[in-house]
């Protein structure tokens, strides 16, 4: 058993999540047929430092695989580990992309907004934003596509979208000063909003409308941005209503004057 010997043909996928023990992951490899002593394993597993290796992902195994192999392809470096492209549409929310890489196989919501509330990510332009709310990464996990594991570590899979955002912003944030009129996550604030707003042919338009409202609030909105995108945001995604004008939101712009909380 422990070399893999005389064992009938057999390849089997096995997902391994966070809340999997190692004994629960050792009763499906037995179930499966790829071992046949659970304690002769768990005992190799422990002597060899193998049980330390195993890790969260979707792993493709066969029959053909020794115990320390078997450790070997559940770890993080495993060669059997499944991969899956996702492609992150321009101008999805946060609860779009989550959706999308639950449905993707890569981890789920629920894990999703956990790592993205309560994890402290090495990001400057994130320190100020505190912790506890998920709706803190909102506007900073870049579009693009993106190769994940299946069953991926949720921190990681949002690490790699929030240092994409990095990479691809190194060339301005320098600008972002404390004597700067608009913070960096102002600016990503009033790009998600043009961006909602439009179908881009009027991008420099919208862009006049907020700076206009923004800096003028002697004029006739009195300081109230009126966009209707953040009510789109607030109200599920459904076209917006008068009713939805008086809903008590700090992302409401008909009921704050000013930016919103954040991007939308």
């Amino acid at each position: 058993d422990v070399l893999a010997l005389n064992k009938d043909e057999k390849e089997v996928t096995i997902t391994i999540s966070s809340e999997d023990s190692f004994n629960s992951i050792v009763n499906r490899l037995e179930d499966e047929g790829l071992i046949e002593y659970k304690w002769l394993f768990k005992l190799f597993a422990a002597f060899t430092g193998g049980k330390d290796d195993v890790t969260m992902g979707t792993y493709t195994l066969n029959t053909d695989m020794d115990y320390r192999a078997l450790l070997a392809g559940m770890s993080a470096n495993s060669a059997t580990r499944s991969v899956v492209d996702v492609v992150i549409p321009e101008g999805y929310t946060l609860d779009q992309i989550f959706a999308l890489l639950e449905e993707k196989g890569v981890a789920t919501v629920e894990e999703l907004q956990e790592a993205a509330a309560n994890h402290d990510y090495a990001f400057s332009f994130l320190q100020d934003i505190p912790l506890g709310d998920y709706h803190r990464l909102e506007g900073y996990l870049f579009p693009d596509t993106y190769t994940f594991y299946l069953g991926e570590n949720p921190k990681y899979v949002l690490n790699k979208m929030l240092n994409n955002f990095d990479n691809k912003m190194e060339d301005y944030l320098d600008q972002f000063t404390e004597e700067s009129t608009y913070s960096l996550h102002d600016i990503v604030t009033i790009a998600s909003m043009i961006q909602k707003e439009t179908d881009g042919q009027d991008y420099g338009t919208i862009a006049s409308v907020i700076f206009n409202r923004l800096e003028n609030t002697s004029a006739e909105t009195a300081g109230f941005l009126q966009i209707d995108a953040t009510l789109v945001y607030i109200n599920g995604g459904k076209v917006p209503t008068e009713a939805d004008k008086g809903i008590d939101s700090p992302y409401n712009t008909y009921l704050y004057p000013g930016l919103p909380a954040g991007p939308i």
